[in-house]
């Protein structure tokens, strides 16, 4: 069972990819953060497996709240999914650890569903050996 965590402060996004991540992959288990103490919140109680988020959050950068993420929960896959497609938040978001990365306006949501099943053996796979 691979467990997701979408981070987004929109409500409507998060709602939209909990719906399609859900009927797409139904042994997903899905959580939601509005924000970045919600996400870490999330992560210490049931840690994910892939984390899809936003770089703007209300209460801080996604960029800084991706650094905990990797200091904390390395193992975790991280794919940014944001407005800030430019070619210095991508660069800044591999600095800071993100696994994948992905413009909400020029990318097909498809191309987003796609890796993630791609990464859905590799995690359970992982899960098992333990």
């Amino acid at each position: 069972m691979t467990r997701t965590l979408l981070v987004d402060d929109n409500t409507s996004f998060r709602t939209l990819m909990k719906d399609v991540l859900g009927t797409r992959f139904p042994s997903m288990v899905i959580a939601e953060a509005a924000n970045s103490n919600e996400a870490m919140h999330q992560m210490c109680a049931a840690p994910p497996d892939i984390v899809l988020m936003d770089i703007e959050l209300h209460d801080e950068s996604g960029l800084v709240l991706l650094k905990r993420i990797k200091k904390g929960f390395a193992r975790i896959t991280v794919i940014m999914l944001t407005d800030c497609d430019s070619i210095e938040f991508q660069e800044e978001a591999a600095r800071c650890g993100a696994d994948y990365f992905f413009s909400k306006v020029k990318s097909k949501l498809d191309d987003v569903f796609s890796l993630v099943e791609s990464l859905i053996p590799h995690v359970e796979k992982v899960q098992h050996v333990h």
